[in-house]
């Protein structure tokens, strides 16, 4: 069969829209990174399940927004649903509301699509949605945010807690005689976000370090820079950090204290590789920034999605660790790690970027 891949927009009308890129392969293509794991063919001996042509798989991610940060998530994916020759899309809220989220899954759903993973913008009101979903019968995971109290088959993504340990880390080498830190977040009843800031508390506690305040913006750049701008105002003198947790919020904060003349006394740490982001820790403008692995988001997502719906969850689950032994599942949770990147490390980091054909992370 020849392969291929097809990419197409699609905007829901009505209460909700969004962008969806479409993906059909069949064969195997490699990934773009030859050092990443892949795994073996699955022996017909461990299915589970009548065999399904690959061409009636269907997979859908959903984001919690729009940003540069979910580029390598689609080239994960691309590069997934290739190898595997299934149909693969991504779609995101396009105001980044927990409403909206919820009818992107039931829309898909109602298309057909049975197997969906999805980066929670709330925990709990997402996993209502996800446990009404696999009570239809989908195969749902979670990944980037996850909802631990739902029925969702497996977590792929950071250990947000621990990358919230990192974040404070890196605070405490620029702060070591402590400071008020002030904090900027989409919302802070995405589970990230609330493990980032446990993990950040715990890590700074004992080093005179406070985290003051986190603002939160809805995933608007332009709402994160006005509430940066409010707290300049406001807080000027005061001020010894500023924390950005989600991707685009490290552009607006170091934008903001630059105009304001404040970054020869004002540290900024972050998380995730935003381009302008990358471009600041180049030229001074952020001293740190917690780095994920959304590639490994999408690729893995699919290859375990895949895997469900040909052998059956359970076999998935039970065979995935002699299949990725770089990216085992333990307690449900998939952690694909972190990298804290600085001025410093910054230029390898963007040659890795470069070999998976991407520009941000």
């Amino acid at each position: 069969m020849n392969k291929g891949v097809r990419v197409a927009g699609q905007f829901f009308t009505g209460l909700l829209g969004a962008v969806t890129i479409v993906l059909c392969g069949c064969g195997r293509q490699e990934s773009k990174d030859d050092t990443l794991p892949h795994p073996r063919p699955m022996s017909p001996t461990r299915m589970s399940s009548p065999v399904i042509a690959p061409s009636e798989y269907k997979i859908v991610l959903i984001t919690n927004g729009f940003s540069p940060f979910w580029d390598s998530l689609q080239q994960g994916m691309k590069d997934a649903a290739s190898k595997y020759g299934v149909t693969a899309e991504w779609a995101g809220p396009p105001h980044s509301q927990v409403e909206e989220q919820e009818t992107l899954t039931e829309n898909f759903a109602d298309k057909g699509f049975d197997s969906i993973a999805v980066s929670t913008i709330d925990a709990e009101l997402i996993g209502v949605e996800i446990d009404s979903l696999v009570k239809r019968g989908l195969h749902v995971i979670t990944f980037d945010s996850d909802a631990p109290k739902s029925k969702r088959l497996i977590y792929i993504g950071t250990d947000n807690f621990q990358s919230g340990v990192e974040a404070g880390k890196a605070m405490i080498k620029l702060l070591p005689g402590g400071g008020k830190v002030w904090g900027f977040v989409g919302h802070k009843s995405a589970d990230n976000a609330r493990e980032r800031r446990e993990g950040f508390e715990q890590a700074v506690a004992g080093h005179n370090i406070q985290l003051v305040d986190v603002l939160e913006d809805e995933n608007d750049p332009g709402a994160v820079r006005q509430n940066v701008e409010t707290v300049i105002q406001e807080k000027g003198p005061q001020i010894s950090a500023m924390l950005g947790f989600f991707s685009y919020d490290l552009p607006a904060i170091a934008d903001a204290v630059r105009q304001a003349n404040l970054r020869s006394r004002v540290k900024i740490v972050g998380f995730d590789a935003d381009p302008a982001t990358l471009l600041d820790l180049q030229n001074g403008g952020v001293d740190a920034t917690v780095v994920q692995k959304p590639y490994e988001f999408g690729r893995l997502s699919v290859e375990f999605l895949y895997l469900a719906k040909k052998d059956g969850p359970a076999a998935a689950i039970q065979e995935w660790n002699a299949l990725n032994p770089d990216f085992p599942i333990k307690n449900g949770k998939i952690n694909t790690g972190v990298n804290v990147i600085t001025p410093q490390n910054v230029g390898a980091f963007l040659k890795q970027l470069k070999k998976w054909g991407v520009t941000s992370s």
